[in-house]
């Protein structure tokens, strides 16, 4: 399946009921019959809240499925990323409630930043991304060598 390309960032902010405004630009990047009507929200790699498009999270999650007999490592992993997995979907106005858990284990609320990080969305407190986005400015030259070597490496043309 191929995965719908999320890119830019939006101010955001949750309410009290811990909805967000999934913006309608992002919305549309989203295909009901190729990617699902939901989201799956998950902690990503960098302690922020990602969301996945539910069909295309469930794909990406079952691609190396354990098995039968998964080592410990694999069953870790599982129960890291799948027990703590919410489906979230919005509602006629482009609502989405964000789950309390989630949100608590991120240390998310009040101002949020929505950013495209290509096949999912990243959601950072304001400031948080803020501050995150400055330093990346600052790395830029640093960080597109290494990701080029990285690509190299991996035998991604530039």
């Amino acid at each position: 399946m191929k995965a719908p390309f999320f890119y830019g960032s939006y101010d955001l902010v949750l309410d009290t009921k811990k909805r967000m405004n999934v913006p309608a630009e992002v919305r549309r990047c989203i295909e009901s019959e190729i990617h699902g009507n939901g989201l799956f929200v998950i902690v990503g790699h960098n302690k922020r809240p990602w969301l996945y498009p539910e069909l295309y999270y469930k794909e990406i999650a079952t691609q190396t499925p354990p098995g039968m007999m998964p080592d410990d490592n694999l069953l870790k992993y599982a129960h890291l990323k799948f027990s703590r997995a919410e489906r979230v979907e919005w509602d006629p106005q482009g609502r989405t409630v964000m789950p309390e858990k989630i949100l608590t284990r991120t240390e998310t609320n009040g101002p949020v930043t929505l950013i495209g990080a290509g096949d999912h969305l990243e959601l950072w407190p304001r400031q948080l991304w803020m501050d995150y986005e400055k330093s990346l400015e600052d790395q830029s030259d640093e960080i597109e060598a290494n990701a080029k070597i990285a690509r190299n490496n991996q035998g991604i043309q530039l």
